[in-house]
Protein backbone atom coordinates (compact mmCIF):
# COMPACT_ATOMS: atom_id res chain seq x y z
CA UNK A 1 0.00 0.00 0.00
CA UNK A 2 1.36 3.11 -0.60
CA UNK A 3 2.08 5.41 2.54
CA UNK A 4 0.05 8.68 1.46
CA UNK A 5 -3.09 9.23 0.67
CA UNK A 6 -3.71 8.70 -3.20
CA UNK A 7 -6.63 11.02 -4.92
CA UNK A 8 -8.28 7.58 -5.96
CA UNK A 9 -9.10 4.07 -4.62
CA UNK A 10 -10.52 1.57 -7.35
CA UNK A 11 -12.06 -1.19 -5.72
CA UNK A 12 -12.90 -4.17 -7.57
CA UNK A 13 -13.45 -8.14 -6.92
CA UNK A 14 -11.68 -11.64 -7.95
CA UNK A 15 -13.43 -14.80 -7.79
CA UNK A 16 -10.65 -17.64 -9.83
CA UNK A 17 -10.63 -15.47 -12.93
CA UNK A 18 -6.82 -14.10 -12.81
CA UNK A 19 -6.98 -13.25 -16.92
CA UNK A 20 -9.23 -11.07 -16.74
CA UNK A 21 -7.97 -9.26 -13.34
CA UNK A 22 -4.47 -8.92 -14.97
CA UNK A 23 -5.83 -7.43 -17.72
CA UNK A 24 -7.90 -4.73 -15.45
CA UNK A 25 -4.62 -4.10 -13.02
CA UNK A 26 -2.30 -3.51 -16.06
CA UNK A 27 -4.61 -1.16 -18.66
CA UNK A 28 -4.88 0.31 -14.98
CA UNK A 29 -1.29 1.14 -14.66
CA UNK A 30 -0.63 1.90 -17.84
CA UNK A 31 -3.06 4.58 -18.24
CA UNK A 32 -4.04 6.32 -14.85
CA UNK A 33 -1.29 9.05 -14.08
CA UNK A 34 -3.36 10.32 -11.17
CA UNK A 35 -2.25 8.55 -7.40
CA UNK A 36 -3.90 5.90 -7.25
CA UNK A 37 -4.34 2.19 -4.88
CA UNK A 38 -6.13 -0.67 -6.20
CA UNK A 39 -8.32 -2.85 -3.66
CA UNK A 40 -8.93 -6.20 -4.61
CA UNK A 41 -11.76 -7.96 -2.67
CA UNK A 42 -10.62 -11.60 -3.19
CA UNK A 43 -13.11 -14.89 -2.73
CA UNK A 44 -10.49 -17.08 -4.69
CA UNK A 45 -9.18 -20.11 -3.52
CA UNK A 46 -5.87 -19.12 -5.15
CA UNK A 47 -5.82 -15.59 -4.13
CA UNK A 48 -4.08 -12.86 -6.48
CA UNK A 49 -0.81 -11.27 -4.99
CA UNK A 50 0.64 -7.82 -5.29
CA UNK A 51 4.10 -9.42 -6.17
CA UNK A 52 1.81 -10.82 -10.04
CA UNK A 53 2.30 -7.00 -11.02
CA UNK A 54 6.30 -5.40 -9.45
CA UNK A 55 5.41 -2.00 -10.92
CA UNK A 56 2.55 -1.07 -9.41
CA UNK A 57 2.66 -3.71 -6.20
CA UNK A 58 2.90 -0.85 -3.71
CA UNK A 59 -0.28 0.07 -4.88
CA UNK A 60 -2.20 -2.95 -5.03
CA UNK A 61 -3.95 -4.62 -1.84
CA UNK A 62 -5.80 -7.67 -1.50
CA UNK A 63 -8.68 -7.70 1.08
CA UNK A 64 -9.70 -11.54 1.34
CA UNK A 65 -13.16 -12.52 1.84
CA UNK A 66 -13.04 -15.60 3.22
CA UNK A 67 -14.75 -17.91 3.35
CA UNK A 68 -16.69 -16.04 1.14
CA UNK A 69 -19.30 -13.95 1.73
CA UNK A 70 -22.14 -11.82 -0.42
CA UNK A 71 -21.11 -9.44 -2.91
CA UNK A 72 -22.68 -6.72 -0.77
CA UNK A 73 -20.35 -7.48 1.97
CA UNK A 74 -17.51 -8.45 0.07
CA UNK A 75 -16.87 -5.07 -1.42
CA UNK A 76 -18.32 -2.83 1.57
CA UNK A 77 -15.02 -4.31 3.05
CA UNK A 78 -13.10 -3.04 -0.02
CA UNK A 79 -14.42 0.45 0.32
CA UNK A 80 -13.88 0.65 4.04
CA UNK A 81 -10.66 -0.28 3.44
CA UNK A 82 -10.14 2.26 0.40
CA UNK A 83 -7.95 5.55 2.06
CA UNK A 84 -8.52 7.92 -1.43
CA UNK A 85 -10.55 11.30 -1.92
CA UNK A 86 -12.00 9.24 -4.99
CA UNK A 87 -13.70 5.77 -5.11
CA UNK A 88 -15.00 3.87 -8.06
CA UNK A 89 -15.84 0.55 -8.34
CA UNK A 90 -14.64 -1.17 -11.25
CA UNK A 91 -15.53 -5.01 -12.29
CA UNK A 92 -12.58 -7.05 -13.08
CA UNK A 93 -13.37 -7.97 -16.58
CA UNK A 94 -13.11 -4.31 -17.60
CA UNK A 95 -10.13 -3.17 -19.25
CA UNK A 96 -9.63 1.27 -18.49
CA UNK A 97 -8.81 2.82 -22.11
CA UNK A 98 -7.24 6.16 -21.90
CA UNK A 99 -7.69 8.92 -19.41
CA UNK A 100 -10.94 7.70 -18.58
CA UNK A 101 -10.38 7.48 -15.10
CA UNK A 102 -8.02 10.68 -14.73
CA UNK A 103 -10.69 12.55 -16.57
CA UNK A 104 -13.63 11.69 -14.34
CA UNK A 105 -12.19 12.54 -11.09
CA UNK A 106 -10.72 15.79 -12.58
CA UNK A 107 -14.29 16.23 -14.24
CA UNK A 108 -15.62 15.39 -10.07
CA UNK A 109 -13.02 18.08 -8.71
CA UNK A 110 -13.84 20.37 -10.97
CA UNK A 111 -18.04 19.96 -10.48
CA UNK A 112 -18.33 19.81 -6.37
CA UNK A 113 -22.09 20.02 -6.87
CA UNK A 114 -22.00 16.47 -8.20
CA UNK A 115 -21.74 13.68 -5.59
CA UNK A 116 -21.31 10.66 -7.75
CA UNK A 117 -20.64 9.35 -11.12
CA UNK A 118 -21.25 6.72 -13.91
CA UNK A 119 -19.16 5.72 -16.56
CA UNK A 120 -20.90 3.57 -19.10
Amino acid sequence: MISEHPLLSIVTGHWDRPGPLDRLVQSIGRTVRCSWELLIVDCSGVPARPEQWPDWRDRISIVRDWPKTTMALAYNKGFRAALGEWVCWLNDDVEVLGDTLDRSVRWMIDHPEIGMGALY
